[in-house]
C-alpha cells in the first residue's frame, strides 16, 4: 500500500497541475520577498509556519520558480508520511494494526491532495506523526537519548505546523499520566518539555502566527467553522469535518452533499462504520498503552474541538489534516482489534468484506484524487500572450488575478509596483478581491482607474462580484452584485481597440453571464477557448 500511495501522490505531482489561487498568493510571498520578510504579515493575508515558507523558497531559489519547486516540500511531507508511518504506530497498536493504519494514510484522499499543493497541511500530518513516534518511542523506552530527541522534536515543531500545540500540550499530559508523582524523572521531564515547548510555541505564535488570528478577514472568513455556542450549525460542522477526516480528509471541493439517497446512504454507512472502530481502537489502544497512550492519541482532537468551542481555532478539514495519522491509528487499532474477536474462518472473511465495503468508498475517492485535473489557467494564459494582437488590452476577473500575477512576473526581474498594485487591489478589502462580501450595488463607472499599463497590452482588474463563500457554510449565494454585469461590460467594451480579451474565472456559476453581457454591449466573440471552469474569449466592438 505504500507503494500505491506514492504512485498516487507522484502522479498527481508530476501532471504538473496549474497552480490554484491559494498557491499562487503562496508563490507571490515567497518569490517575491526575502527570507526575513517572509515573517508576517504577508501580501493577500496569507499565513503559513515559517520552516514551510523558508523550504520552499530556498527550493525555488535552487531550481527556479516553477510549480515543481514550489510543490516539492508537499511531496516531501507526503512521502515522508508514508515511510514514518509503520515504524511510528508499530509499537502502540502492534504491526497488523500499524499495517492497516499505514494503508489508510497511503490512501487518503486529503493527504494525496496537499502532497502536490503548495500549501503547509500535508507537512503539519507529517510533524503530527514525528511527534507521535518521538512520544511512543519515549514512553516504550525512556532512555536519555529518547527524551532529548523528543524535548527537541517539540521545539521545533511550532515553526512547521500551527496546530502542533495541540499535540504537544496532549504529549505533556501523558508524560505526565504515565510518570507522575514529586520524585519521578518523568514527572520532571514533563515539567521542561511543557517550559521548553511552552516558550517556543509562544515566541512562534507571536512572530508567525499572531496575525492570522488577529486579522479581520480571517476572522469573517473561519467564522461559520468555529464551534462556539451561537453559531445554530455548530453540530452539523463538527459532523461534517469528523466524517471528512474519517474519509482520509476527503477535500472539500469534492465533498458528498445531499440530495442523492443511494449515495448518502453509503456516505452515512462508511462514516458509521469508520467511527465504530475508531472507537473499538481507542479501547484497544487504552488497554494496551495505558491513560497516557490514549491521552497523546485523542488529545489533539479533543483540544482542537475545545479551542473551537472558546472561538480559538476553526474546525475545519483542512485546518485537521494534522489529526489524519491519529485517526488512522485508532481505525486501524479497530479493524485489527475486531479481527482478533473473529473465532472462525467465516467469522474472519465476514468480517473482512464489511472492512472492504467500509474502505473502498475513501480509497476510490484517494484514486480520483490523484488523477484530478485543476482549473488550467495556465494554459489560457499562455495562450494569451502570442494572440493579443498588438497588444490588445486584457480583462482579468477577480478570481483569476493570483494566478496571472504568478504566470505573468518576470521573477528573474519583477516589476515591483506591478506586483504592489496587483497586491493591493486583490487582497482582503481591496476592490478586485474575488471573496468580498456583497455591496448590494454597483455604481455605473466604478473601477475605471483599475488599470496597469503593461508593455504588453493593459490589464484590465476586474471588480469583486460580491459572492462571497466561507468556512462551514458550503455553496454561497450565487448572485452578482446588482448593476456588477452592467459596469463590468461597460469597461471591457470602453477597453476595446477595437478588440478585447477577456480571461474570465468562474468559481461559482453566475461570472458566466458577464460573457453574456458583452454581447448584449454590442461584443462580436471573435475567439474562444474554455478549460475547466475558465474561459479566454476575444470581442470586437463596432
Amino acid at each position: 500500500m505504500i507503494g500505491i500511495g506514492a504512485s498516487l501522490r507522484l502522479v498527481l505531482y508530476l501532471t504538473n497541475n496549474s497552480v490554484i489561487m491559494d498557491e499562487a498568493r503562496v508563490a507571490v510571498n515567497v518569490l517575491s520577498r526575502s527570507y526575513l520578510d517572509l515573517l508576517p504579515p504577508l501580501d493577500h493575508d496569507q499565513s503559513a509556519p515559517i520552516m514551510f515558507l523558508w523550504s520552499v523558497k530556498a527550493l525555488t531559489d535552487l531550481f527556479g520558480p516553477g510549480e515543481f519547486a514550489l510543490r516539492a516540500v508537499a511531496l516531501a511531507s507526503g512521502i515522508g508520511t508514508l515511510l514514518l508511518s509503520y515504524p511510528a504506530l508499530r509499537h502502540p497498536i502492534g504491526p497488523p494494526a500499524a499495517a492497516i493504519a499505514t494503508s489508510l494514510l497511503a490512501m487518503s484522499p486529503g493527504l494525496v491532495q496537499y502532497s502536490a499543493t503548495a500549501k503547509q497541511y500535508g507537512l503539519e500530518a507529517f510533524v503530527t506523526l514525528v511527534l507521535i513516534k518521538l512520544t511512543f518511542d519515549v514512553l516504550r523506552a525512556p532512555t536519555s537519548g529518547s527524551i532529548r530527541w523528543l524535548l527537541l522534536g517539540g521545539m521545533v515543531a511550532p515553526w512547521a505546523s500551527a496546530p502542533a500545540g495541540f499535540v504537544l500540550v496532549s504529549i505533556v499530559g501523558a508524560l505526565g499520566l504515565r510518570w507522575s508523582g514529586p520524585g519521578g524523572w518523568g514527572y520532571k521531564v514533563a515539567l521542561k518539555a511543557a517550559a521548553l515547548w511552552g516558550c517556543s510555541y509562544l515566541l512562534a505564535y507571536g512572530l508567525v502566527y499572531r496575525y492570522a488570528s488577529q486579522n479581520p478577514y480571517m476572522q469573517r472568513f473561519w467564522e461559520p467553522a468555529f464551534l462556539t455556542p451561537e453559531n445554530p450549525d455548530a453540530a452539523s460542522q463538527f459532523f461534517r469535518v469528523m466524517r471528512g477526516l474519517l474519509w482520509g480528509g476527503l477535500p472539500e471541493e469534492i465533498h458528498a452533499t445531499s440530495g442523492d439517497i443511494i449515495r448518502d446512504t453509503l456516505v452515512l454507512f462508511t462514516t458509521i462504520g469508520l467511527a465504530t472502530y475508531a472507537s473499538v481502537g481507542f479501547a484497544r489502544l487504552r488497554q494496551a498503552g495505558g491513560p497516557s497512550a490514549a491521552v497523546a492519541v485523542v488529545g489533539p482532537i479533543l483540544l482542537a474541538a475545545g479551542a473551537s468551542i472558546a472561538g480559538f481555532y476553526p474546525f475545519s478539514r483542512r485546518l485537521m489534516l494534522f489529526a489524519l495519522p491519529l485517526l488512522a491509528l485508532l481505525v486501524g487499532a479497530g479493524i485489527a482489534a475486531a479481527f482478533s474477536y473473529s473465532r472462525s474462518s467465516r467469522q474472519r472473511t465476514a468480517h473482512g468484506i464489511v472492512v472492504a465495503l467500509v474502505l473502498f468508498p475513501p480509497f476510490l475517492t484517494a484514486c480520483l484524487t490523484g488523477i484530478a485535473k485543476r482549473a488550467s489557467a495556465r494554459t489560457l494564459i499562455s495562450a494569451s500572450h502570442p494572440e493579443r494582437r498588438g497588444g490588445e488590452p486584457i480583462y482579468i476577473s477577480p478570481a483569476s488575478i493570483p494566478e496571472w500575477t504568478y504566470y505573468t512576473t518576470d521573477w528573474n526581474n519583477p516589476d515591483r509596483p506591478r506586483l504592489a498594485l496587483l497586491n493591493r487591489v486583490a487582497r482582503p478589502g481591496g476592490p478586485s478581491f474575488e471573496n468580498a462580501p456583497s455591496r448590494d450595488s454597483v455604481p455605473m463607472g466604478t473601477g475605471v482607474d483599475l488599470i496597469w499599463p503593461s508593455s504588453t497590452g493593459d490589464e484590465i482588474l476586474g471588480l469583486a462580484t460580491g459572492i462571497e463563500l466561507r468556512a462551514g457554510e458550503g455553496n454561497p449565494e450565487t448572485r452578482t452584485d446588482r448593476g456588477w454585469l452592467t459596469n463590468e461590460s461597460a469597461r471591457i467594451q470602453a477597453a476595446a481597440a477595437p478588440g478585447v480579451w477577456v480571461l474570465l474565472k468562474t468559481p461559482y456559476g453566475p461570472e458566466i453571464e458577464l460573457l453574456d453581457a458583452v454581447e448584449r454591449a454590442g461584443g462580436h466573440q471573435t475567439h474562444s477557448l474554455v478549460l475547466r471552469g475558465i474561459v479566454l474569449a476575444r470581442y470586437e466592438f463596432p
